[in-house]
């Protein structure tokens, strides 16, 4: 059974994800130092951002320095890493820049973690050009999508900082239909991880979230 454990200990109040499964152990979004993690877990096989802002990949390279894992992002956050501009670093004062990643995540993408579990990227721009969220998933049933900045508990991303109001809109709204097509009930709901804040439910955000899009 797959062991989700959230680290609220990244700058701005970011958090850090580790999933452990037999053997091996993803982080999602480097925020935090890997001093906090490691060696209470199993070998990190995957580092994946959910989007390039300062605040979830601040241990970016510290953490492939540790384990030798390969940072994941997507395509249209790719140079954040490179870029102080666009991860935002320049706004708090400092001029931080990372090695380029390893490799891009694209829509849809399956990303094989063993026989049983598998993460399925969606890209859900809006609070940033490469913002995604990954679906975890158990012998193809969803059972957590880590949702970075894209949906918080009760909240959404800013897109006043790079982003896009419409593509949110967008995003949210294939979430929804996501939701639908997932058969989704309040008895059998998905598990979201946001970037801030609370672990919170799709269905439950989909009806209570006061940003949702009209189409819900």
């Amino acid at each position: 059974m797959a062991d989700i454990r959230s680290i609220p200990e990244g700058p701005l109040g970011s958090v850090a994800y580790v999933v452990v499964l037999a053997g091996l152990s993803i982080l999602i979004d480097p925020s935090v130092p890997p001093a906090k993690i490691i060696g209470t877990i199993p070998p990190v096989a995957f580092i994946l951002a959910t989007h390039g802002h300062i605040d979830h990949i601040a241990a970016a390279d510290h953490w492939r320095d540790q384990t030798g894992a390969s940072l994941l992002i997507h395509q249209d956050d790719a140079d954040c890493l490179t870029d102080p501009s666009r991860n935002l670093s320049m706004i708090l004062g400092q001029t931080r820049v990372f090695r380029p990643a390893e490799n891009h995540v694209t829509d849809q993408q399956i990303i094989d973690l063993d026989e049983t579990y598998r993460i399925c990227v969606w890209h859900t721009p809006g609070h940033s050009a490469g913002s995604v969220c990954y679906l975890l998933e158990e012998e193809n049933r969803p059972i957590a999508l880590f949702s970075g900045d894209t949906l918080f508990c009760r909240s959404i991303g800013r897109t006043d900082l790079g982003g896009d109001s419409a593509q949110m809109v967008a995003s949210l709204s294939r979430l929804g239909r996501m939701a639908k097509e997932r058969q989704l009930t309040e008895e059998n709901d998905l598990a979201v991880y946001p970037g801030h804040g609370p672990q919170t439910w799709l269905l439950s955000e989909i009806k209570r979230n006061p940003y949702w899009p009209s189409d819900r």
